[in-house]
């Protein structure tokens, strides 16, 4: 039992005060109620009676909270979310962008300048020693030909197994394999232009590759997405080659070494920019030993093909 606790009515009653005014106006209040002057027989609302523990529905329960929405990731969300930034073949590198980026850059460059300078090496020896090179060459055609070889077993490994591309030391086995075939090929190639020529061809690469890299670091059109504009290209280019097979002509012989030209430039561009990887797409920061090896392609060949239109503008 409650103080004041009523068995019939199970609620604890309130004792009223009555207030006198001046104005002999009385009013019944509860205690502590607000009193107005000047209101007579003001009874204000009492407040909720207390009901009996027995009686009351709430009683025991436990007390009611607002419902609290706790907003957590699910640990196969979590998963899911980081797997996305993965590249697509499943390598467990991140395709990172920043710091990453740009130490993929220098790594490519500096595997590229590498390549560069072995070539330019063997082709200033054979250059400096134009006879004898030309005599060893023609009594060992089996170096060309193992070269050759070495050459297409070496790109197709590279360019077509990324996992073969990415897999260390053996990825720098097959490139270091792939220039020295390459330059071997070049240096084939040169021995029978003179050391001038040679000399004006690279000058004019190097001019031409640094221009085509400028351009392709700040120019705002999307080289990396133009695939049908460039496969049209290289198939204008097959045609036009098999048709200078069966057709002598100068002229023929110079358009098709300036469409070679223009293809192999814009080759570097769009090289250069899923490298840099500030367009639509991009290269995986593992492709370094990818994009030094096509990068490389595109700026011999371009040297060999300035050789070609030399010698053409000569005749």
């Amino acid at each position: 039992m409650y103080p004041g606790h009523n068995d019939s009515t199970d609620t604890v009653p309130y004792a009223t005060q009555e207030t006198v005014f001046q104005d002999n106006t009385t009013a019944h209040t509860f205690p502590g109620a607000n009193v107005h002057t000047g209101v007579s027989n003001a009874y204000p609302q009492p407040p909720p009676p207390i009901l009996h523990p027995a009686n009351d529905p709430e009683y025991g329960k436990p007390a009611f909270y607002p419902e609290t929405v706790i907003h957590a990731t699910p640990m196969h969300m979590m998963v899911e979310t980081e797997q996305n930034n993965f590249t697509d073949d499943g390598s467990l590198s991140l395709k990172l962008s920043g710091t990453s980026r740009i130490n993929f850059v220098r790594k490519v460059y500096g595997i590229l300048c590498a390549q560069l300078l072995t070539t330019a090496l063997w082709i200033s020896i054979v250059a400096a020693n134009r006879i004898s090179m030309f005599q060893f060459m023609n009594q060992h055609v089996e170096i060309l030909v193992l070269s050759v070889i070495t050459y297409m077993v070496t790109v197709y490994a590279l360019g077509c197994y990324r996992e073969i591309a990415r897999r260390v030391p053996l990825n720098y086995c097959l490139l270091a394999a792939f220039t020295v075939s390459f330059s071997y090929i070049a240096g084939m190639t040169t021995v029978r232009f003179p050391a001038s020529d040679i000399i004006i061809a690279a000058g004019l690469t190097a001019s031409m590759v640094i221009g085509l890299t400028t351009y392709a670091i700040n120019t705002k059109t999307d080289f990396s997405a133009m695939h049908a504009f460039i496969w049209s290209l290289c198939t204008g280019l097959i045609v036009a080659t098999i048709l200078a097979i069966f057709i002598r002509s100068r002229i023929l012989v110079i358009l098709l070494g300036v469409l070679t030209l223009v293809i192999l430039s814009i080759f570097i561009v769009y090289d250069t920019q899923l490298i840099l990887g500030n367009q639509s797409n991009e290269l995986s920061i593992d492709d370094y030993i990818f994009a030094a090896m096509m990068l490389y392609i595109d700026i011999m060949r371009m040297f060999l093909e300035i050789l070609r239109l030399l010698e053409a503008f000569k005749k």
